[in-house]
């Protein structure tokens, strides 16, 4: 899927220079998908943490390594990055401050301790939020309470990223990092 290499389309003989140079069957841009109302027109807000991850997180030259090896960072970061309790009461007073324009929230988060530290730290601000990582049995009834507006904040792992239809979502918080701009643009 988004590789480079045109295996499935020499198969359905649809590659470059083959029949015709037909190309794909169907296409359809993320610009014509939001003109048709498919899509929301995405206005991304950056919020200023003033954490200055290299230090607050005290990365290693071991971490700065793994960073440029696999444009990630290491599962240890990420567990900082999820229990920081600074970090994660301003993500909930970001929403505080903006409740009534965010509305309904989906927020991404780095890992499963993050969603749960992300979801207590709502739940004891006054906002019900509940959160959903992979394998869990209960996500389908989870997310079908949220789809019914139970609760206004839902909290995830990557599970949220294909296919969700959720259309009264007014907010997504991306509380966690990708280099992919595959990712990014399946979360927005």
């Amino acid at each position: 899927r988004m590789q480079n290499n045109n295996r499935l389309l020499r198969m359905f003989h649809l590659a470059k220079g083959e029949a015709g140079d037909r190309g794909p069957v169907y296409q359809i841009s993320l610009e014509e998908l939001i003109k048709d109302g498919f899509l929301s027109v995405p206005h991304y807000q950056r919020i200023a943490t003033g954490i200055q991850g290299d230090t607050t997180y005290q990365l290693t030259k071991k971490d700065v390594a793994f960073y440029e090896q696999f444009q990630k960072l290491p599962e240890g970061v990420f567990d900082a990055i999820a229990s920081d309790a600074a970090r994660n009461k301003l993500i909930v007073k970001e929403y505080l401050d903006h409740r009534e324009t965010y509305g309904k929230t989906l927020v991404f988060a780095i890992n499963k301790k993050h969603a749960e530290h992300l979801a207590e730290e709502f739940c004891q601000a006054g906002v019900p939020a509940k959160y959903i990582v992979s394998g869990e049995k209960k996500n389908r009834e989870t997310i079908e309470r949220f789809r019914q507006g139970e609760f206004p904040v839902l909290v995830n792992i990557q599970i949220m990223t294909e296919g969700i239809d959720v259309p009264d979502v007014q907010t997504v918080f991306l509380t966690r990092e990708t280099n992919s701009d595959v990712l990014f643009m399946q979360m927005v």
